[in-house]
């Protein structure tokens, strides 16, 4: 795929719509190019439109990414099942007495999200923060951070285990473990595409998020660039083991 195309799709999927002059205005490119590039992504089925309301003038038309536009971003299949397959297979009958199935699985996907955080729990790079947005960049979850009065919003416009957390949202055990590890408080998952949400929210509530949620840390609209989702999942997945901050991904589930 082209670059330019590519980068349409980047920007849509982190605006979750945007306009041809919105994209035009982002691009440095003319409308008419632009278009040029929309009927393309639209003929192989990656974006789709809806008619903007105005209240006079012409209609304007709001792009945004099909399903197969979203599986085109960059996904970490591979690295969550070799994660999940590898945690199963250590497991022995006490880890696992009087769990359903379904809570097994949760809680490996919980201590696979705190065997992730380790490796950015470094108390010299830079704060808590700085380290959840690195983590969430290069997993490729293109996070946007926003200060508010009820805390601190972490939406994520991309999600590398899309088509299995649309079916079964216990994946987003995962991302919930690392954040709360990483930032040392809990989280509250707000929105989350399983419900229909157009993307995966969390709320590090005011009072109980670190004191460096703010300044440059919130600064991550811009698209990452890093060296693709499955080898920085397949990277964090694969650091299980006990680390700082009290957080030991080889104990018991719990």
């Amino acid at each position: 795929m082209g670059s330019t195309r590519q980068r349409i799709l980047q920007i849509v999927q982190r605006r979750r719509t945007e306009t041809v002059a919105g994209l035009a205005r982002e691009l440095g490119l003319a409308a008419t190019t632009v278009r040029r590039h929309l009927d393309i992504l639209q003929r192989d089925g990656m974006v789709q439109f809806g008619e903007v309301r105005k209240k006079s003038g012409r209609p304007e038309y709001a792009f945004s990414l099909t399903e197969r536009g979203h599986e085109s971003m960059p996904k970490g299949y591979d690295a969550l099942l070799s994660g999940l397959l590898r945690e199963f297979g250590e497991l022995d009958a006490r880890q696992i007495a009087g769990k359903t199935g379904a809570e097994a699985v949760e809680a490996v996907l919980t201590r696979l999200g705190r065997a992730a955080a380790l490796r950015y729990l470094d108390p010299h790079a830079g704060g808590r923060a700085a380290a959840a947005v690195r983590a969430l960049r290069e997993m490729e979850f293109e996070p946007q951070v926003q200060d508010g009065p009820n805390g601190t919003r972490i939406s994520l416009s991309n999600c590398p285990f899309r088509s299995v957390a649309l079916s079964d949202d216990a994946v987003c055990s995962f991302d919930s473990a690392m954040l709360e590890a990483i930032l040392g408080t809990p989280v509250k998952r707000e929105r989350c595409i399983s419900r229909g949400h157009d993307c995966c929210e969390y709320l590090a509530e005011a009072g109980t998020r670190p004191a460096d949620l703010t300044g440059s840390a919130t600064d991550t609209a811009g698209v990452s660039k890093t060296d693709g989702s499955t080898a920085a999942v397949e990277r964090a997945v694969a650091s299980a083991g006990g680390g700082p901050s009290g957080v030991d991904a080889r104990g018991d589930l719990t």
